[in-house]
């Protein structure tokens, strides 16, 4: 049997009485945890743990989301462990100061008692023992960062348009002065 949240609300207002009607039993107790458990390890649809979200608009989170696959045994999602994937993008964002991003991270620190280091973001690949013997290829990348054209962007050889990035650090840390030999120039 497939236990859904309304038939566990439902059970538990029925098994569960307030104070001025019926009694809660240890027998009505067991049941209701039992039943629980099972829809736990289940998957409470549409967002249990055994089962995938399908989210269609903005999800907001006030904590963070943490993930740990222990020794998988085979791969799933094309060989992703997690994806983020904005499939078809065909928005307009040419008005000046709009860049449409596919994931954005922000970080925002600082005040009185902040202390330590600050990561905007990390990746951590760890080669954590010998891999198979006959493992024929051990190249183990950190991070990769690729931007790839299928298409000429309505250029031509010699009149190419646009440029492609995999990718593009920056670090301002103040707006530079220039120096003096260009100020007169």
């Amino acid at each position: 049997m497939t236990i859904i949240q309304s038939f566990l609300t439902s059970e538990i207002s029925s098994l569960w009485p307030d104070n001025t009607v019926g009694a809660i039993t240890p027998a009505n107790a067991r049941t209701t945890l039992n039943d629980m458990v099972t829809a736990i390890f289940q998957g409470i649809p549409p967002i249990g743990l055994s089962t995938a979200n399908t989210w269609t608009g903005i999800q907001t989170f006030d904590g963070g989301i943490n993930e740990i696959f222990t020794n998988p045994s085979s791969f799933i999602l094309n060989n992703l462990f997690n994806n983020i994937s904005v499939a078809t993008d065909n928005l307009d964002a040419s008005a000046i100061g709009n860049v449409a991003v596919a994931f954005n991270i922000y970080h925002g620190f600082g005040g009185s008692s902040t202390k330590g280091a600050r990561e905007g973001f990390q990746v951590n690949a760890q080669l954590l023992a010998p891999t198979s013997s006959s493992n024929t290829n051990r190249s183990y990348v950190g991070g990769t960062f690729e931007c790839q054209a299928v298409s000429n962007d309505g250029g031509g050889v010699g009149t190419e348009k646009g440029a492609i990035f995999g990718c593009n650090p920056v670090a301002p840390f103040s707006v530079p002065t220039p120096p003096p030999s260009l100020e007169t120039a």
